[in-house]
């Protein structure tokens, strides 16, 4: 991972397991610990009490592809910053190396489902001048994620959510509660609002459209 990402991976320790999340293989890394380099240097992206990946074994051992049933987050810290010009410490991939064509012979990954549980997220955009803070933050979601055009259920609830916009406190420490759809077309990157069901505080918020 390390050398196919700009940041730095680190875990204190690893486990193996079939009861956590059985009847599927479970491979967690405690004390998982994503940092910035370059302009992020020092800056930590991602910090994780556990991540839990769990297979099944029977894809992993004779299948074509690795079937991943779940990826789950306990107690994530995630922080993403986004600067003036646009770069964001959260675009930590290598570009892929222009190779003449060749045809693939397996190595194919297929994850149906992820969940945070008791997260924190950071969202500040300098570009746009907005802050969101998100504590408290359990979610779900799943969908076909390799087709070109699935539909992504989701989950959410939030125990405190803050926004600030340019200057003004939109909410603090706030509740929220939604449950949506998303029509994910990945060829063209549009997503279209199926089905929501979005609750802050006592508000009853209806989410309609598409954005792209």
């Amino acid at each position: 991972a390390n050398e196919s990402l700009t940041a730095k991976i680190d875990f204190k320790d690893v486990s193996l397991s079939v009861f956590r999340h059985f009847p599927e293989l479970s491979i967690g890394l405690q004390g998982l610990d994503v940092t910035g380099t370059g302009q992020f240097d020092g800056v930590k992206l991602l910090q994780c009490e556990q991540m839990d990946v769990a297979v099944d074994l029977w894809s992993a051992i004779f299948g074509d592809e690795v079937v991943i049933k779940g990826l789950y987050l306990n107690k994530p810290d995630i922080k993403a910053y986004i600067l003036q010009d646009g770069s964001a410490n959260y675009d930590i991939t290598k570009p892929e190396p222009e190779t003449p064509a060749a045809t693939s012979t397996g190595g194919k990954t297929r994850l149906e489902r992820y969940a945070i549980t008791d997260g924190k997220i950071l969202y500040d955009d300098r570009s746009l001048n907005m802050r969101a803070e998100l504590e408290g933050l359990n979610h779900e979601g799943s969908g076909e994620f390799t087709a070109d055009i699935y539909d992504l259920v989701m989950k959410t609830s939030i125990q405190k959510l803050s926004v600030n916009y340019e200057g003004m406190q939109y909410l603090r420490n706030a509740r929220a509660d939604w449950n949506a759809t998303l029509n994910a077309d990945m060829k063209n990157m549009k997503f279209t609002f199926v089905d929501n069901d979005l609750q802050v505080n006592a508000l009853k918020v209806l989410v309609d459209g598409w954005f792209q």
